[in-house]
């Protein structure tokens, strides 16, 4: 049973012989009821103080649950921002590297083709320039041959002579010009 102040005030004692001043118990009792009534009185606010403070602890810890949801939260996010950007780099990666293969090939085919090209080109030129050659010195002797025949009939003027003459440097220039 709590002893109130009520009880301390009211408190009645015997008397006896020789026994304490009434007067100074009944001062000492109502100096104790003060005390006391402060000391319940002080009780009471720390215990409306206690309430709330486990009040804000229990809003703090309700706060603190909640921001660290959102912090997994974000951070599971970002693990899977971070994830899928990497799979998109890498994806984009590949398919550079793809194309850039397939236009390294298709450059080194054309290329390829191109040399080809050259190699028939210049078969060709050399396979012109042979039967040009062949066909110039032929008519280089055909020349040769009807000078030949000239001189031994006399009978040629030297105006003759010098534009036969002339035809065949003309023939032996070219010829030389295609062997370079």
């Amino acid at each position: 049973m709590k002893t109130t102040v009520s009880d301390i005030r009211n408190q009645q004692f015997n008397k006896a012989f020789r026994g304490y001043s009434p007067e100074e118990v009944h001062i000492f009792l109502n100096r104790i009821a003060v005390e006391w009534e402060a000391a319940v009185a002080e009780n009471k606010a720390l215990e409306r103080k206690s309430l709330d403070l486990e009040a804000q602890v229990r809003e703090f810890r309700a706060m603190e649950t909640g921001l660290q949801q959102t912090i997994l939260q974000t951070q599971e996010a970002s693990i899977r921002a971070l994830d899928s950007a990497r799979r998109e780099a890498q994806l984009l990666i590949r398919e550079a590297e793809g194309k850039a293969s397939e236009l390294l090939d298709k450059r080194r085919n054309e290329l390829l083709e191109m040399k080809e090209q050259l190699a028939i080109l210049r078969a060709r030129k050399n396979s012109i320039a042979s039967r040009f050659k062949t066909l110039l010195s032929s008519e280089l002797e055909l020349i040769k041959s009807l000078d030949a025949d000239e001189k031994m009939q006399h009978e040629t003027g030297p105006e003759e002579r010098q534009e036969v003459s002339s035809e065949r440097l003309e023939i032996e220039e070219i010829i030389r010009s295609l062997d370079r």
